[in-house]
């Protein structure tokens, strides 16, 4: 008979060591979604709200004379906010206004006169890209009305009602 106890004992054993592989198993089976969720939680949600957060301080922070870029790459000067109505009046040319939404810009552009100011160097009116834009469009323009000033010399202008 005392072979049959000793029997019993292993037969236990095993059933014991069997169900502690089980349970490690368990936990690793629950510990391995929860770490999957806190690395998807860290690496993408996180960073997003952060930009949204950082988008949504801009957006508190535009006011009349910032240089902006929209969603669209249009480059304008904000001429206007109206926060009751989450809309903007943007400048894109000179004496070109379009009404946009908030939300539509995307950032803030830096003047060059703020890094020119740090070197001593005196910074251009209305520095910036919108500011270079209207000085080329103005030189273009210049250049244009010489040209045509230059071509019109010794003719007479052009009559419509003739």
């Amino acid at each position: 008979m005392g072979g049959g106890w000793h029997a019993l004992a292993l037969r236990t054993r095993r059933v014991v060591v069997a169900r502690a592989d089980y349970a490690a198993s368990t936990m690793a089976n629950i510990i391995l979604p929860i770490a999957l969720l806190g690395a998807m939680y860290w690496f993408f949600i996180r960073p997003q709200q952060q930009k949204a957060r950082e988008h949504a301080d801009l957006l508190k922070s535009i006011g009349p004379g910032d240089d902006v870029m929209l969603n669209s790459g249009i480059y304008a000067l904000v001429t206007e906010v109206n926060d009751d109505d989450g809309t903007a009046f943007v400048e894109v040319a000179p004496g070109i206004e379009l009404k946009i939404s908030r939300s539509a810009i995307q950032a803030r552009i830096a003047e060059e006169g703020e890094e020119a100011a740090s070197d001593d160097a005196e910074p251009a009116a209305g520095a910036g890209l919108l500011g270079m834009a209207r000085k080329a469009a103005s030189d273009r323009s210049a250049a244009k009305s010489d040209k045509a000033d230059g071509d019109s010399a010794g003719k007479e202008p052009f009559n419509a009602d003739e």
